[in-house]
């Protein structure tokens, strides 16, 4: 979703959520992609909005999609590290 949906330039997701008070990001792994945001409820209808335009319009090019697969991209970055899957006894959640 970094790069941008059908009505939304890349960045303004996060930005409109932000200046809700809300949070956003994303992670991947190797089987699945995942988006998430938390919004107050007063602003559901933006929450709605975003996620239905991401659903039908997210900006897709070979050049970010090959960046995801080597590890390089912003999603990779962000991703969860093994250990914080982990917890102080060394367990897997």
């Amino acid at each position: 979703m970094f790069d941008g949906s059908a009505h939304f330039a890349s960045g303004q997701h996060a930005k409109l959520v932000r200046g809700e008070g809300g949070t956003s990001g994303g992670y991947a792994t190797s089987d699945f992609v995942a988006f998430y945001e938390t919004l107050p409820s007063d602003a559901l209808e933006l929450a709605f909005k975003l996620e239905a335009d991401r659903m039908t319009g997210l900006k897709l090019t070979q050049a970010s999609l090959d960046l995801e697969r080597k590890g390089g991209g912003r999603r990779a970055r962000a991703a969860p590290r093994p250990r914080s899957l982990a917890d102080s006894s060394g367990s897997t959640r």
